[in-house]
């Protein structure tokens, strides 16, 4: 074998090792799990906060995480009886997992409240 195609299958070898562990990384990321009755949730994304309150954007109304689509809206889409598909089709930058968050905070912080 020339040193040209041994070099080559040492690189494809290290290639799908490192492939390898980056699904498994990404894997051990991606592990769901249940929150409240029905959702399931990523596991990363459960960790990580949903909503963001910076004054540098839109003004400090808190908005959905790498967004600037304030989270009221969530709760104008849903008091008007629109779906959350509607929403999620409406604004694309927030995350469906995003959204199951701030429900499963909403529904937490009036849990706590009673």
């Amino acid at each position: 074998m020339s040193e040209l195609a041994a070099g080559r299958t040492r690189s494809r070898t290290r290639d799908r090792a490192i492939s390898g562990i980056s699904r498994q990384a990404s894997c051990a990321c991606r592990r769901r799990i249940r929150v409240g009755h029905n959702v399931v949730m990523d596991h990363a994304s459960h960790r990580r906060n949903a909503v963001s309150k910076r004054p540098d954007v839109q003004g400090g109304t808190p908005v959905f995480a790498g967004t600037r689509v304030p989270v009221t809206i969530l709760f104008d889409y849903l008091e008007e009886g629109e779906s959350l598909e509607n929403f999620l089709q409406q604004h694309p930058s927030v995350t469906r997992e995003q959204v199951l968050e701030v429900l499963e905070q909403a529904k937490a912080s009036v849990v706590r409240a009673t």
